[in-house]
């Protein structure tokens, strides 16, 4: 080894300390074996004093690797972690409701934070379940080559591909056909697929290919930019159909998902999930085929969701309601959306549906609020049938609320009914109220505070003396309904307690306000409000109390049960 001079490197003098030793620590151990007693202890005494400089030197390399930012000696499992959340930050979530339209431009943003510094970068390599979603949005200007990186760097894990990409150039187009073929021979690392748009050829071949492991599709059929002169706007891509859907191999598939399509009649042993939207023919979906699949997957299915798909249903009086013993019994089910088909949504009896159906597990049921209609017109028959979900649905509702569960719909949930607040009315309540003989918790639309008091709140309050919580908006009537709780004495009589909303703060009333002084003035006790805005009022009538609470916001998310 050639000597050192004073230039020499950190990393040249720890090497040639490290070859000097390696190079004598044979000759000394032979020569060990003749020396004497006091040469001994001067060998000790000498290799004692090397060690101490020895560690002294370690200690300051220590020193010199504390002296680097602290984040880069986190190991790589703690990078790992915090790469994938921010991963989740960005990510798309398919099967979630309400529905919303992914944006993928986003989503492997999370990618920039890994080129901060070459530790960083290796620690992301080194996570392969970082790779394992590949998400190729419409703005990647190489999205075949983000893909094979992402497949590459996850091998062997499972693998979900999210695709929504516009119309391709000719070589982007080959690229990407040739990523899809690469994936024929990877059949069983493919656990998610979730196409929109375009469809290259290799792509449209691996959807009507055996994936043994796939267990969750998701695929629209609408072109993202349909090009001047191609389909028409509103037309599925290769009419929506997939002649050999995943080869006829669907036992491990649990989640589907199908916008513009036309139904691949298969069977799907395993299914839990069934999202549905605008079926493109779906004027010849008829009322047998649909129950067929209810039928096939009766034992399995969770979540039903229907977009602008199944049968219409025109005519409830020639509807025909199967027997108790004949209907679709569907014991997994929990969650139903019915949405009808935009021609059809003011004649549409899609509701009928539930009625040929056992449904013992049934958490939610929601539906498009034309399909009830007003209720002001409801009467026990065919078309009454038709406007609610079937008694034994409702039996246990305890709570109804007017609040949006979802934009222009009904929905139960729980013990819980959202009403539509913008289709529901006094003469709705009044009807929805009478089929509901349970109901002990009331949340009242804004507008009833802005209406005839003894025509419309008072009522509604005076034909339920069951109720034990209410929630309105007084507007002007504040005075006015708590006289009549708390001196009238067969006015709501098990009332517990009275929410009262306010969008603004500042007018929520105080000891001082012109509330109290009119309250005493009625002979009722001023208002004292604690600091979370209640108090607890006496019933002079009935020798009881009730809890008063003032509340900002509005009757969404409110939670009365």
């Amino acid at each position: 080894m050639a000597p050192l001079d004073g230039n020499a490197s950190i990393d040249d003098l720890l090497e040639g300390l490290k070859s000097k030793l390696e190079s004598e620590v044979d000759g000394e151990e032979l020569e060990a074996l003749y020396i004497s007693g006091s040469q001994r202890r001067a060998w000790i005494s000498t290799w004692s004093r090397r060690i101490d400089e020895s560690n002294k030197i370690a200690r300051l390399l220590r020193h010199r690797l504390n002296r680097l930012p602290a984040i880069n000696r986190l190991p790589f499992e703690i990078f790992g972690e915090i790469f994938l959340y921010l991963q989740s930050e960005t990510s798309s979530s398919s099967f979630q409701l309400p529905i919303t339209k992914p944006n993928l431009n986003q989503a492997n943003s999370w990618t920039k934070v890994t080129h901060v510094c070459r530790h960083w970068r290796q620690s992301a390599q080194n996570n392969k379940a970082l790779w394992c979603h590949i998400a190729l949005g419409d703005k990647l200007t190489q999205p075949a080559f983000l893909a094979k990186s992402f497949l590459k760097l996850s091998h062997p894990l499972p693998i979900k591909i999210e695709q929504a990409l516009g119309l391709l150039s000719p070589r982007e187009e080959e690229e990407m056909n040739e990523f899809y073929r690469s994936l024929l021979d990877h059949p069983d690392r493919i656990f998610g697929l979730y196409i929109r748009g375009h469809l290259p050829d290799a792509a449209w071949d691996l959807l009507q290919s055996s994936m043994p492991k796939i267990v969750e599709v998701e695929l629209c059929f609408e072109l993202l930019h349909p090009p001047p002169g191609g389909i028409a706007p509103g037309e599925p891509v290769r009419e929506g159909e997939i002649g050999n859907f995943l080869g006829g191999h669907t036992s491990s598939l649990q989640k589907l998902s199908l916008e513009h399509y036309s139904w691949p009649r298969q069977a799907y042993p395993a299914l839990t999930h069934l999202y549905l939207v605008n079926e493109h023919h779906m004027d010849m979906v008829f009322e047998d085929e649909f129950y067929d699949v209810l039928q096939a997957l009766s034992s399995t299915l969770q979540f039903l969701y229907l977009d602008d798909s199944g049968p219409i249903i025109e005519e409830p009086d020639e509807f025909f309601i199967l027997p108790t013993e004949e209907k679709i019994l569907m014991p997994m089910l929990q969650h139903i959306e019915m949405y009808p088909a935009r021609a059809y949504r003011d004649t549409n009896c899609l509701l009928m549906i539930l009625h040929n159906l056992r449904l013992p597990k049934i958490v939610t049921i929601v539906w498009f609020s034309r399909l009830t209609g007003s209720l002001s017109e409801y009467r026990p028959d065919r078309w009454g049938m038709s406007m609610t979900p079937p008694a034994e649905n409702l039996a246990c509702v305890a709570n109804v609320i007017c609040s949006a569960y979802r934009m222009d719909c009904h929905a139960v949930s729980g013990k819980t009914l959202h009403l539509d607040p913008h289709f529901t009315f006094f003469a709705d309540l009044e009807v929805w109220l009478s089929l509901l003989p349970n109901v002990v918790t009331l949340g009242l639309p804004y507008y009833f505070g802005f209406q005839d008091y003894q025509d419309n709140t008072y009522r509604i309050l005076e034909l339920h003396p069951k109720l034990k919580t209410v929630c309105l908006y007084p507007g002007d009537h504040l005075v006015l309904l708590l006289s009549d709780i708390e001196m009238k004495e067969g006015f709501c009589p098990l009332l517990e307690v009275l929410i009262i909303l306010d969008a603004d703060y500042d007018d929520i009333p105080d000891e001082s306000g012109s509330e109290s002084r009119k309250l005493v003035s009625h002979g009722l006790e001023p208002l004292c409000l604690s600091a979370d805005k209640s108090m607890v009022r006496r019933r002079l009538s009935l020798q009881t109390t009730y809890t008063l609470r003032f509340a900002m916001g509005h009757m969404d998310g409110l939670r009365l049960d």
